[in-house]
């Protein structure tokens, strides 16, 4: 199975990990028995990758995860599950060293895609994707709260044009910001989004849109370089690497 067979998605923690675990790794393999991806789990430890752990092995394929975590070394994992051409959002968590079990996050649409997430400077994970609720696709985001998410919310006004791939980081004052394609009419261009503390607001500065691409470069590299070898499936990738900031997908 081709799942977005050109896009590498990786994680960068918006919060420094543990000096043990300089780097945590989830990775999809495919599942001969099912034809499905199941997800594994790893860190990188003394310069070493540790022997992957299965951590989602439905019969179903789990696609596209994305990773974060905070300054206690506590994980979380987000993913689509895919039912047939519905995509289903699940997520699971890492606290105190064990493995919750798998959750839903339910949207109630149609179907889900790209999810994004991030664990921001209080140790909130927050977390983005592509939903189709009618026709097209928007952007929406939730962020945990305490025992639950909040109920998804648009990133950006309604619309009827797609929108996709969002990509969730840090701003430099520590609150969420996110990048995303959309479509204008005429076609794919770029936007962002800061968190001001209660709504999104569009950012039209062409400095920082500038520099938010030679950082998003300049951690692509860093991240290639970061992926073990036992991969075999570069789509189906998400890194979290010490010191670095908010989501990034590779795109070849």
């Amino acid at each position: 199975m081709k799942i977005l067979a050109l896009t590498i998605c990786l994680l960068f923690s918006s919060m420094p990990l543990r000096a043990a675990d300089q780097a945590m790794l989830v990775f999809g393999e495919k599942n001969q028995e099912f034809s499905a991806y199941d997800l594994y789990f790893t860190i990188l430890d003394h310069g070493e990758w540790a022997t992957p752990m299965v951590i989602s092995d439905a019969p179903f394929p789990d696609i596209l995860p994305t990773i974060g975590a905070d300054t206690h070394g506590d994980v979380w994992v987000a993913w689509i599950q895919l039912h047939g051409v519905s995509g289903k959002l699940k997520f699971r968590r890492k606290i105190k060293g064990n493995w919750q079990p798998i959750q839903n996050l339910a949207t109630g649409f149609k179907t889900n895609m790209a999810p994004t997430l991030v664990v921001d400077q209080e140790g909130i994970p927050w977390i983005a994707w592509a939903g189709v609720q009618n026709q097209d696709e928007d952007i929406y985001f939730s962020h945990w709260q305490g025992n639950r998410w909040t109920k998804p919310t648009l990133v950006h006004p309604d619309n009827d044009v797609p929108d996709i791939l969002p990509e969730l980081s840090l701003s430099p004052e520590g609150t969420p910001q996110i990048n995303w394609t959309g479509f204008n009419g005429r076609k794919y261009i770029e936007y962002t989004s800061k968190w001001d503390g209660s709504v999104w607001k569009f950012q039209r500065d062409k400095t920082l849109l500038s520099r938010l691409d030679i950082q998003k470069k300049e951690q692509q590299a860093a991240a290639s370089a970061n992926l073990p070898t036992f991969i075999t499936d570069l789509s189906q990738v998400g890194l979290l690497t010490e010191g670095n900031t908010g989501s990034i997908r590779i795109r070849k």
